[in-house]
C-alpha cells in the first residue's frame, strides 16, 4: 500500500510537472508573437516617418531650385541717359547663346552675335551697342584684361583706366576707355557671382547710352551656373 501510495504521488508529480512545461513554450510563443508584432509596426511607423522626411526634403529641394529660376516678366528700371535720370520697364529676355536672362528696355534688343557673345543693341541706331563676353572659370584673366585693352588701343592709343560705378554687380571690377572723334568705346571686366564677364559699350559724346547699358548689364543671372 505504501508503494502504491509513493507511485501514486510520484505520477501526479510528473504529470504536474508536465503540464507546467508545455505552458512555458505557449507563453514564450505568446511574448514572441507579441514582440515581432511591435516590432513590425514600430518598423513600418518608422518607415513611414522616414519616407515622409524624404518627400518633404524632395519638395523642398524642388521649391528651392524653382525659386532661383523664376524671374518677373517684368522689372522697372532706374537709369541715366545723357545726364538724365529715367525710370522705365524693362522685360526678361532670354540668351541661349550664353546661358543667361537679363532686362532689357524697351529701345533695346538682345541678339546673339557669335558663340559666347551677345549683343544690346539701340534699335534706333545701329552703332551704339553693348557687347556680352562670359568667360570659364579656367580662363586667364590677366590676359582677357590684356586682350580688351589691346582691343581699345586699335580704335585709339590713348586708354585710361576709369572708375566703375560703386554698385555691387562691379565690386573688383575694372574698366578701360578710349575715345576717337566723338565715338566713345569702354570695357568693363567683371567677376562676380554670375561669373566672368566683359561688357564693352560702344557710344558717343552726344549720345550717353552707357549707364544705361551697365543697368541692364546688373540684371544678368546666370541660368546655367
Amino acid at each position: 500500500m505504501k508503494f502504491n501510495y509513493l507511485y501514486v504521488t510520484f505520477g501526479i508529480l510528473i504529470l504536474m510537472l508536465a503540464g507546467c512545461g508545455t505552458s512555458m513554450p505557449n507563453q514564450e510563443e505568446s511574448n514572441n508573437g507579441s514582440t515581432t508584432q511591435k516590432e513590425e509596426i514600430n518598423d513600418e511607423g518608422s518607415s513611414e516617418e522616414q519616407s515622409t522626411e524624404e518627400e518633404d526634403s524632395t519638395t523642398k529641394d524642388d521649391t528651392e531650385n524653382s525659386d532661383t529660376i523664376i524671374r518677373l516678366l517684368e522689372n522697372n528700371l532706374v537709369y541715366s541717359l545723357n545726364g538724365e535720370s529715367k525710370e522705365e520697364t524693362a522685360f526678361l529676355k532670354h540668351s541661349d547663346n550664353q546661358g543667361y536672362s537679363m532686362y532689357i528696355l524697351p529701345d533695346y534688343e538682345l541678339t546673339a552675335e557669335e558663340p559666347n557673345k551677345d549683343v544690346v543693341i539701340l534699335k534706333s541706331n545701329g552703332d551704339i551697342f553693348m557687347r556680352i563676353e562670359s568667360f570659364s572659370s579656367y580662363v586667364d584673366w590677366s590676359q582677357v584684361e590684356n586682350t580688351a585693352i589691346e582691343q581699345l588701343k586699335a580704335v585709339s592709343a590713348n586708354v585710361e583706366e576709369i572708375n566703375v560705378p560703386e554698385r555691387e554687380f562691379f565690386l573688383d571690377s575694372k574698366a578701360y576707355e578710349t575715345r576717337l572723334n566723338g565715338d566713345v568705346v569702354t570695357a568693363y571686366l567683371i567677376k562676380n557671382s554670375e561669373g566672368q564677364l566683359k561688357l564693352t559699350t560702344f557710344t558717343k559724346d552726344n549720345a550717353d547710352h552707357r549707364d544705361t547699358f551697365l543697368v541692364m548689364a546688373e540684371t544678368i543671372l546666370n541660368e546655367a551656373k
